[in-house]
């Protein structure tokens, strides 16, 4: 079985000069560690993290790693580091077998830059993949959660993936390779021990042949979900405005079973599973949900479409402009034009003014801005609730800019003139105002609200 395990290892590793190998001392690394040195097809820097969450195991662990280096592998590159990974727990708020893991990638990641590496490779087995489907069933991460890791990850290789613990034993056993017990593999407090020692027992009771019998369920799982993807990315690309930078949920609602790839469309964009029920739920909800995914990124759910946006370029509220005559000028908001030359430019309005002059006034939009739309004779209306009016999300309505002259505003950029300043047949000069936004989801936004 192991001459096809090396067969394997050269036919991936082909083409690659060196690698990251992640070597705890524990049976399944010390494998890994003999099958690549046997394979001899890439240069090999052996990593061993020292946690310091066992006291003097941890010790002995790295004292025994480098013992077995000098012994075997002395051809190999060896890194050791140490790590306070309780701190770190502390500081990222996360639990300390989170932490382990994340300052072990992150240390193996340093590494590959450090020797140029094309991968990390690391031992875990058919057991670990069994007990992760299982953790993630218990978590209710659905269909995906039930694939499992795969051999090829990324930068991160699993060569031993699907051989079981027992058979890693045996070929230890056959090559005289010794290794160390982790003492905490004992403890059942840990979800993955208890289910290690208590809960896959059962299994195999019930069923011998359970580990083949899950691989190739898994294997049927990771079929079913590449199928499911795909219909995810078909229905992405038919709801998804990628200019606007939208989520059309309207339309979406109309396909076969569109609850289920709309969840997976938005989990992949970082919403967790309660917030996608609520906008799934809310769907159809006339005022605005606002919605974060993190610092950087928000959302807001409106009138059936759900809009993502960094930011609608440098918003400052008391920003204040003069744009002069016949010059194009940049602003933190985007190219502004106003005069008599046409511009190339989708947003575009046309004016007059009651009197020449020189430069005209530019700034945001605010709440209590009134104007009179083309068209309405008398009164006025709020620019926010015009903005409304036109589907524009409550996150973008303090963007838009507006253009005034005497403190009038002369239009709402790009949607509409103030009818005071529209063309007549005996009004005067006209001129032409034109508009560039900077933000790319803002421009794709206006573009289709003018459609």
């Amino acid at each position: 079985m192991f001459d096809n395990i090396i067969q394997e290892i050269r036919q991936m590793l082909s083409g690659h000069d060196t690698v990251i190998v992640g070597l705890s001392g524990g049976a399944d690394s010390m494998a890994l560690m003999s099958l690549l040195s046997v394979a001899k097809c890439v240069k090999i820097v052996a990593a061993h993290c020292n946690f310091h969450l066992r006291g003097q195991e941890s010790d002995r662990d790295m004292a025994f790693v480098e013992k077995m280096m000098g012994q075997h592998w002395e051809e190999h590159d060896f890194e050791v580091k140490d790590f306070d990974t309780i701190a770190y727990s502390k500081s990222k708020a996360i639990s300390i077998e989170m932490a382990a893991r994340a300052l072990r990638y992150e240390w193996f990641e340093d590494l590959r830059q450090k020797y140029g590496a094309s991968l990390i490779v690391v031992g875990h087995h058919l057991n670990d993949q069994i007990e992760t489907v299982l953790l993630n069933l218990i978590r209710g991460t659905g269909g995906a959660g039930l694939t499992g890791m795969d051999v090829l990850s990324g930068n991160v290789y699993r060569p031993l993936l699907n051989v079981t613990r027992e058979q890693i034993l045996d070929y230890l056993h056959e090559v005289n390779i010794d290794f160390v017990i982790d003492s905490t593999n004992d403890d059942e407090a840990y979800r993955r021990n208890l289910l290690r020692s208590k809960v896959v027992p059962l299994f195999t009771q019930l069923n011998p042949n359970f580990y083949n019998r899950m691989s190739r369920s898994i294997d049927a799982f990771r079929s079913e979900q590449a199928l499911i993807e795909d219909q995810v990315q078909a229905l992405e690309k038919e709801v998804y405005d990628v200019k606007a930078d939208m989520l059309d949920l309207d339309k979406a609602e109309s396909y076969p079973h569109a609850r289920l790839l709309l969840f997976r469309i938005l989990q992949k964009r970082g919403f967790s599973s309660s917030v996608i029920d609520d906008i799934l739920l809310d769907v159809h909800r006339e005022s605005a949900i606002f919605l974060s995914v993190d610092k950087s990124l928000k959302s807001e759910l409106f009138r059936g479409k759900l809009f993502f946006a960094k930011n609608c370029g440098d918003i400052h509220t008391e920003l204040s402009l003069s744009l002069p005559f016949n010059v194009q000028t940049s602003t933190p908001i985007g190219s502004f034009y106003w005069g008599t030359e046409v511009k190339d430019s989708d947003l575009t309005l046309r004016f007059t003014l009651p009197k020449r002059t020189e430069t005209l006034q530019l700034r945001y939009a605010t709440p209590e801005d009134r104007f009179r739309p083309y068209g309405m004779k008398k009164g006025q209306k709020k620019v926010f609730t015009y903005l409304k009016e036109q589907g524009l999300p409550p996150m973008y309505r303090g963007c838009v800019p507006v253009l005034t002259f005497q403190g009038q505003i002369v239009a709402v950029m790009p949607f509409q003139i103030d009818d005071r300043f529209a063309l007549t047949s005996g009004s005067g000069d006209t001129y032409i105002l034109s508009f560039g936004p900077i933000s790319s989801s803002f421009s794709g936004l206006l573009e289709l609200l003018k459609r």
